[in-house]
């Protein structure tokens, strides 16, 4: 069951002390937003299909991506990144790649920026 007390990162953040509550209130709300968006049934679909797989590791990718953009407060664009660009996959595997990057930065990139509506 997904629970963000489960998480590291959650319970024990490496944040000043009295910085803990908002954090993990801001971890607790991403935590439910990724988990309400990745059970949904199109998104599983999606991942499903094929180049799921590729897919899947595109969308991972997009969304660290965009949480370091967003760190180093760069203008969000998928299209900037260099995994976006390069994507270390085979070439026929490029495209479904590219897809799940994008559709992962632009939707970490619309919860870090507080756009609730996902993608």
């Amino acid at each position: 069951q997904p629970d963000p007390a489960n998480r590291d990162e959650y319970s024990h953040p490496h944040v000043p002390y009295d910085m803990r509550g908002l954090y993990q209130r801001g971890f607790r709300k991403g935590y439910n937003a990724a988990v309400s968006q990745l059970t949904s049934s199109d998104f599983r679909s999606w991942l499903e299909g094929l180049g799921g797989e590729i897919r899947r590791q595109g969308f991972r990718d997009g969304v660290a991506g965009a949480i370091k953009d967003f760190g180093n407060k760069r203008q969000p664009n998928p299209y900037n990144r260099d995994e976006y660009r390069h994507p270390s996959v085979p070439y026929p595997d490029q495209q479904h790649y590219r897809e799940g990057f994008e559709n992962g930065y632009r939707w970490a990139m619309s919860q870090l920026m507080g756009d609730n509506r996902g993608r």
